[in-house]
């Protein structure tokens, strides 16, 4: 029976992103915020409904992630009525990020080796390059926003970062999902913040909410995979 709940969620959710992205081609300010509304909510109880009950903390933390996120995704609505609603839901992101580092850091096979970070700390390079162009590129235009988006900053950084660290602790397809959702999440903000601090472009809601709606879903399927997949599944690429 959760089976059949578990994919009607993922259905409604499709559906939910499918009305969301139309509304946005189409104009349809209404049918975007409905839809945008019940994504996270689907997508949580999609993710429920098949995580096993015997992971209780990390399903907890992966509950406080997606709801962050879906208060950040509420409170972006009301943008154009104020910046306080902008700031909140840069918070509410936050919050949700910072979950989402403890999802990873316990989302992981309890083996005794040694976090790929300790010995090949060079992988963050891409993530700090990257992170440092945004906000090289960003910081003229910021004004009093510069210090909460660097640390917004480094905070969405992190979580990219932390999700190279499951790397030979998890299976291989989780580790890979789990990592192209963070990487798509990071798209997605950087968008947003591009768009909003004077590099406005065409059909930037759109963009942003075709990688977020993807970057979630991802990061779900990714975690699920890690608790589905056998142990002895491990991921062999990128060895010496």
């Amino acid at each position: 029976m959760n089976k059949t709940f578990a994919y009607l969620s993922l259905v409604l959710f499709v559906v939910a992103s499918l009305a969301n992205l139309s509304g946005h081609l189409l104009g349809y300010a209404a049918l975007y915020d409905l839809s945008k509304v019940f994504l996270m909510p689907l997508l949580a109880a999609y993710f429920f409904l098949k995580v096993p009950r015997q992971n209780a903390n990390i399903v907890f933390l992966v509950a406080l992630s997606l709801f962050f996120c879906w208060v950040g995704d509420i409170l972006l609505i009301y943008t154009g009525r104020g910046e306080l609603f902008f700031m909140l839901g840069l918070l509410s992101f936050l919050l949700g990020h910072v979950f989402y580092i403890l999802v990873y850091r316990k989302a992981v096979w309890h083996k005794q080796k040694t976090a790929i970070l300790h010995y090949k700390p060079h992988w963050i390079t891409p993530f700090l390059v990257y992170s440092l162009a945004l906000y090289n590129l960003l910081w003229p235009q910021l004004g009093e926003m510069q210090l909460p988006v660097l640390i917004y900053t480094l905070v969405l950084m992190l979580m990219g970062i932390f999700t190279l660290n499951r790397y030979d602790l998890t299976s291989l397809v989780s580790f890979r999902l789990v990592l192209l959702g963070a990487c798509l999440f990071i798209i997605s903000d950087s968008m947003i913040a591009l768009n909003k601090f004077g590099y406005a472009f065409a059909h930037a809601g759109f963009w942003v909410m075709c990688s977020y709606i993807l970057a979630q879903y991802s990061i779900v399927q990714g975690l699920l995979f890690h608790f589905e997949e056998k142990e002895s599944d491990q991921p062999k690429f990128f060895k010496n």
